[in-house]
């Protein structure tokens, strides 16, 4: 998603997601948690953990939802990309 200052906005429905190394928690002041730019998360000890590069497409999420939660029948074309 790109916001201009005139408030415009586009958003590339072939996108993806970047993830963070470690799992989230609240009470954690590590900014490998906190933070998913690439410019940061590329050196965390683990990055590339869970996928290659922190970053997921589109289409590769889509996959995990079909494989870890079918019955909720996520489509995020259709329910979350605008």
């Amino acid at each position: 998603v790109i916001v201009t200052w005139k408030f415009d906005i586009f958003f590339y429905k072939d996108g993806y997601l970047r993830t963070s190394s470690d799992a989230y928690s609240t009470d954690a002041s590590d900014n490998f948690i906190h933070l998913t730019n690439n410019c940061l998360q590329q050196f965390g000890e683990n990055y590339g953990k869970h996928e290659i590069g922190n970053t997921l497409s589109f289409q590769d999420f889509q996959d995990y939802l079909d494989e870890k939660f079918p019955e909720y029948q996520v489509d995020l074309q259709e329910h979350v990309v605008p």
